[in-house]
């Protein structure tokens, strides 16, 4: 994507369930920062774009 010139972001989450629909164990608070910080970046994409 890099090469392409066009904006991207890319994020890694250690310690979380990977997948889409995942449920992750809100008592864990690297699990539930990764959550909320993943539903945030989807609300950024979709106002940036649609």
């Amino acid at each position: 994507m890099g090469t392409t010139g066009q904006p991207f972001t890319m994020a890694l989450y250690g310690g979380t369930p990977h997948g889409f629909a995942t449920h992750p164990d809100l008592n864990n608070p690297v699990q539930k920062a990764a959550k909320e910080d993943a539903f945030l970046q989807a609300v950024r994409f979709f106002e940036t774009w649609l």
